[in-house]
């Protein structure tokens, strides 16, 4: 699947887009630009996992035929991101990020590896886009598992950095 251009001119789409709907809602916040950005993200995210998955695979059959493995370095690809601990009610959380819910102070700079972070975007409960005063800042999300002990929060920075080097990898 990663050697198909079609996946990679998606990337590239899904880049595109987000940077331009980023900007756009700087300017007007509606919910079609949040949309949008979440279509993308999400989209994005499922993307990239099905060409972990592949790669996987393709990689478990290149070794058992003994063959030379690729430089291909998706699957080792770590994304910067933040986590912030759960202090809410347990019993009145919601299905979107709520700032009181989560302790700012205690927030936590980590890297995870691609794949995992991709899982965590699909598998989300909790989503929502986060702004810095009128700019898209990135997404806040939890797994259903996770919403009582930590929020993740992926700058939309990083995530478009993150499809780049998706795309770039894709081109060798």
């Amino acid at each position: 699947m990663i050697v198909d251009g079609y996946w990679r001119k998606e990337l590239s789409s899904s880049r595109l887009k987000l940077n331009l709907w980023s900007f756009f809602n700087q300017v007007i916040q509606t919910k079609r630009f949040e949309h949008s950005i979440n279509k993308e993200i999400l989209f994005s995210a499922v993307v990239i996992r099905k060409i972990i998955e592949d790669d996987k695979i393709a990689r478990a059959e290149i070794r058992q035929n003994k063959m030379k493995e690729p430089g291909f370095e998706l699957v080792k690809y770590r994304v910067p991101i933040r986590t912030y601990p759960f202090i809410g009610d347990e019993l009145w959380i919601s299905h979107k990020v709520s700032v009181e819910d989560y302790d700012n102070e205690s927030a936590q700079e980590i890297k995870l590896d691609l794949d995992i972070l991709c899982n965590k975007i699909i598998h989300s409960y909790i989503w929502s886009i986060v702004y810095l005063g009128k700019k898209t800042y990135g997404v806040g999300f939890a797994s259903d598992k996770e919403k009582v002990e930590k929020l993740y929060l992926l700058k939309m920075s990083d995530w478009i950095d993150t499809l780049q080097f998706c795309i770039n990898e894709a081109n060798v």
